[in-house]
């Protein structure tokens, strides 16, 4: 598993040091909070439910279907290379997805 305890992530270690890490994943934290705030992508519910029931169904593997959406959304709408922004759309939607699981609305 990885940072986000999730088995996929845009973002790599580049080799650095525990304590560089932590600043850098600090830094990067506040700059995924400002984007998931701002919200430069659009998570369309109308479009998602569908396609995560009939791909996953409630039981079905939630990280990897948003991994699968973000980067088919991150080629469509130009934004394949920003991984700051292909993360914080991964973790919003995971989170989003994996509460409304958790409400049965899945």
């Amino acid at each position: 598993m990885n940072d986000n305890e999730t088995p996929f992530k845009f973002i790599r270690n580049l080799g650095m040091t525990r304590k560089t890490l932590g600043q850098t994943l600090q830094k990067l934290n506040n700059i995924l909070y400002g984007v998931v705030e701002a919200k430069p992508y659009e998570l369309n519910w109308d479009e998602i439910i569908p396609l995560y029931n009939k791909l996953c169904g409630p039981k079905g593997d939630l990280d990897e279907f948003c991994h699968s959406h973000v980067t088919g959304y991150a080629l469509l709408k130009g934004f394949a290379i920003d991984d700051a922004l292909k993360e914080a759309m991964y973790l919003h939607l995971r989170a989003e997805l994996k509460t409304k699981r958790l409400n049965g609305e899945l």
